[in-house]
């Protein structure tokens, strides 16, 4: 393996162990019984109340969308 493939490597599997991370904690939001809050610093936050449906449908898409990411990247990793 050249150095760039291993370098490349090396990014993904970092990139794929923040992925795991944050699906972690997007997993432990959808188990607990908190209200969601969307911030943006600049603009301000909307809290959405934990007991809405809304607040699965917001995690439920955020879940969907890590979990996708990381197994384009499992991809790119495994044709290395």
């Amino acid at each position: 393996m050249t150095r760039e493939l291993l370098a490349e490597a090396n990014r993904l599997s970092h990139a794929i162990s923040e992925l795991e991370n944050q699906i972690a904690i997007v997993e432990d939001m959808h188990h607990c019984d908190n209200n969601l809050v969307i911030e943006v610093d600049t603009i301000g936050a909307v809290t959405i109340p934990a007991e809405s449906e809304l607040k699965d449908d917001i995690i439920d898409m955020v879940l969907g969308r890590l979990n996708n990411a990381k197994d384009d990247m499992e991809d790119k990793l495994r044709l290395l």
